[in-house]
């Protein structure tokens, strides 16, 4: 299956905020004794408190993107599951496992996100307006950012499952902070 690459439409100058999948938004797992909000592709999936809620509010703030080490075959069908058709119309990339670096340093099975790939692929960036000062992604994983400038990614707390987690209550502030200063040019 090919990953879903579209053309970013930048005529708005909306940031791109880039969510990861499981650990962030979402906790895929096998454990028949959890409840679960769906099964995808054979595996239980959890939404995270919250999760529907703050992808509506990103929507309307931000150009949306996702980037997960899942394999499209994983993925896919959890995106088209997760979202509303028009939040799938709306979103600006779905990048997975095959669009990931292996990550040499940690086993060479685990894999890294360059958000550099993004900005230099020329089917997202047709038009070269998109710059890293507007992108930012959410991830649980410092390990699979770490080689993007800090001031581009924001890590929080993995999702296990917890249906007493609030760590996207703040998400939004946090978010719209991280992309004030990365905007001014103060933070890169």
């Amino acid at each position: 299956m090919s990953t879903k690459i579209t053309k970013i439409n930048k005529s708005k100058n909306k940031p791109l905020v880039i969510f990861d999948l499981n650990g962030v938004l979402c906790y895929r797992h096998d454990d028949d004794t959890m409840d679960c909000d769906f099964v995808v592709e054979g595996r239980s999936i959890v939404l995270r408190p919250g999760c529907r809620d703050l992808l509506e509010e990103m929507y309307k703030n931000y150009d949306i993107g996702f980037f997960t080490s899942m394999t499209a075959k994983n993925g896919l069908p959890l995106l088209k599951t997760m979202l509303s058709r028009t939040q799938l119309s709306k979103t600006k990339i779905m990048w997975f496992r095959d669009r990931t670096r292996i990550d040499w340093e940690n086993e060479g099975y685990k894999t890294v996100k360059n958000l550099v790939d993004i900005v230099d692929n020329p089917i997202n960036n047709w038009d070269n307006k998109l710059k890293l000062q507007h992108i930012l992604i959410i991830d649980d994983d410092r390990v699979k950012v770490r080689f993007n400038n800090p001031d581009n990614y924001l890590i929080i707390d993995s999702f296990t499952g917890d249906p007493t987690d609030d760590c996207l209550l703040n998400l939004p502030t946090l978010i719209a902070e991280k992309i004030e200063l990365l905007q001014s040019g103060v933070a890169l």
